[in-house]
C-alpha cells in the first residue's frame, strides 16, 4: 500500500459521501467510494456508446475497464440510485508519465440520463476536488461520443485536434484537458 493521499482522504473529504435529494427530501442519487461489486453490477448495463468507446480504446471488455479505474492509486466513486444500484462510476487516476496530471474517466448506464441537470450542477465540486490533487486533468474521448463531449465542454474542459487511428479500433479520439493554475481554471 502506498502513502499517496486519495481525494477522499485529502481536501475533498466533505464531498464524500454525498447525497443529492429532490425537493420532497427523497434521496435520488448517492455518491460513495466505488467497490468491485459496483463494477460488476454496472458493466453489463453500460450505455452502448460507453461500451463502444471502451472497446475502441483497447479494453478487452467493460468490466476490465471499470476495474482498472479502481486501482490502488485511483480515486474512484460510484453514483447510485435510491436503491443503491450503481448507475455511474467516475474517478481520476494518476497519469503514469506526466507529473501532476490526473486522467479523469466516467462510465454510466442509460439511467443516468434522467439526472443530467443534477450531474451538471454537482460535477464542478468533484472536478475542483480532483484539481486539488492534480493541477491538470486530461484524457481522451471517443470522437463518436457527442453527449460526453458536450458535458465535458460545459464543465470547462477543452479539446485538441483528434488523434487518428487511436487504439485497436483505429478510431479518432479527442484529447481533452482542464488546467488549474493557482486556484483558477485556465
Amino acid at each position: 500500500m502506498t502513502n499517496q493521499k486519495t481525494i477522499a482522504d485529502d481536501a475533498a473529504r466533505p464531498l464524500q459521501p454525498a447525497s443529492w435529494t429532490e425537493t420532497s427530501g427523497d434521496v435520488i442519487l448517492r455518491v460513495r467510494r466505488a467497490v468491485l461489486a459496483d463494477a460488476r453490477s454496472l458493466a453489463p448495463r453500460l450505455r452502448e456508446a460507453d461500451v463502444q468507446a471502451v472497446i475502441a480504446a483497447g479494453a478487452t471488455d467493460p468490466l476490465s475497464s471499470l476495474i482498472s479505474g479502481l486501482g490502488e492509486a485511483a480515486d474512484a466513486f460510484t453514483v447510485a440510485d435510491g436503491a443503491d444500484t450503481p448507475i455511474m462510476m467516475f474517478g481520476v487516476v494518476p497519469h503514469p508519465f506526466i507529473h501532476e496530471t490526473g486522467l479523469v474517466w466516467a462510465l454510466a448506464c442509460s439511467q443516468i440520463d434522467a439526472h443530467r441537470r443534477l450531474l451538471l450542477s454537482e460535477a464542478p465540486k468533484w472536478i475542483e476536488a480532483f484539481h486539488r490533487k492534480y493541477p491538470r486533468l486530461a484524457n481522451y474521448l471517443d470522437e463518436r461520443n457527442t453527449p460526453y463531449r458536450r458535458w465535458l465542454s460545459r464543465v470547462g474542459f477543452t479539446f485538441s485536434e483528434p488523434v487518428p487511428g487511436f487504439g485497436p479500433g483505429r478510431l479518432p479520439f479527442l484529447p481533452f484537458e482542464r488546467i488549474q493554475n493557482g486556484g483558477e481554471h485556465v
